[in-house]
């Protein structure tokens, strides 16, 4: 049944008790369709929470894509413990995106649904977070605090204990896209292992292909981190565990441009995503912008880099 909240808004089932801010929004045919008949979906739940943002199984675009939505509708998930998360299918599913689904009591076994297109989902209780623009940075700042909390974090805050120098290394065997190599990257590592000395921090190099620990582990890494760089990637998303005032530097490769479908329709590709939440998260921000050989590979000026070492 659809009950009318205002002209051309709807929620689908939803009692009186129940914050309908995320079911329905106006003019969009493909959630107010409701079906006529029960055969006419490929399934029908009992109660429904859609997360179906694209690559929402990936680490990256869980934290940047799901994350910002997901404290303001998890409530839900622990009040209807039965209702089924939606998120979209792919060849994978990365095992940390599973561990955080799981430390918020959503087990893949018994409550994931991987949505393929062609299958047709309903239910008597929709709930559809997707719905909320990721836009405002108190969403941000609550993901991290969710983070934060079911990691046993949020209450042991020791100002002391954040001296991590977290360089986030790039290699041939952990580049799911390849390129953006730093071909002089052991000149470079000296130059930030002087900068630990001098500065009494701890130099730590992530490598993500050779952590096995469990997500609460590197949770708790970047919770700690004061410096955080490393050439763009998805892997700079660990930044959303990081705390403001968190110094955040990202090498981008030039040209910061790309051509998705036609040679002479150049536009920013990508460039400045991470740019955008580490504002959001109020996090000091440096880009450090790199031409690339014909392989994308790069060498770092290291002149260029000792001056911004000593701006920040």
């Amino acid at each position: 049944m659809n009950i009318p909240i205002e002209d051309g808004y709807y929620i689908l089932n939803c009692s009186s008790d129940i914050i309908c801010f995320l079911i329905l929004m106006k003019h969009d045919k493909s959630v107010r369709r409701t079906f006529e008949r029960e055969s006419d979906a490929t399934v029908i739940y009992d109660k429904a929470v859609i997360y179906t943002f694209p690559d929402g199984w990936s680490f990256q675009h869980f934290l940047d894509g799901i994350g910002p939505k997901l404290f303001h509708s998890s409530s839900y998930l622990d009040k209807y413990p039965d209702t089924k998360v939606i998120i979209i299918r792919d060849s994978r599913f990365d095992r940390s995106v599973k561990e955080i689904w799981s430390m918020l009591g959503v087990d893949e076994s018994s409550r994931i649904i991987h949505y393929p297109p062609n299958m047709k989902i309903g239910a008597r209780l929709l709930i559809n977070p997707c719905r909320t623009a990721r836009i405002h940075p108190r969403l941000w700042h609550d993901a991290c605090e969710m983070y934060w909390s079911i990691s046993n974090l949020s209450k042991t805050f020791d100002a002391r204990n954040r001296k991590n120098f977290i360089y986030i290394q790039r290699t041939s065997r952990n580049a799911m896209n390849g390129a953006r190599l730093i071909l002089n990257e052991h000149p470079f590592i000296d130059l930030l292992k002087e900068f630990c000395l001098k500065n009494s921090l701890n130099y730590i190099q992530y490598d993500h292909s050779k952590d096995s620990n469990h997500i609460k582990h590197r949770i708790e890494l970047f919770y700690n981190a004061k410096y955080i760089i490393g050439v763009h990637s998805g892997t700079l998303s660990n930044m959303n565990f990081a705390q403001s005032k968190t110094t955040i530097i990202e090498i981008m490769s030039l040209p910061m441009t790309c051509s998705m479908f036609y040679p002479a329709d150049l536009k920013a590709c990508a460039g400045y995503s991470l740019y955008t939440q580490s504002q959001l998260l109020n996090q000091t921000y440096w880009i450090l912008p790199t031409v690339v050989n014909d392989q994308g590979n790069m060498n770092m000026n290291l002149n260029r880099f000792k001056i911004l070492l000593q701006k920040i």
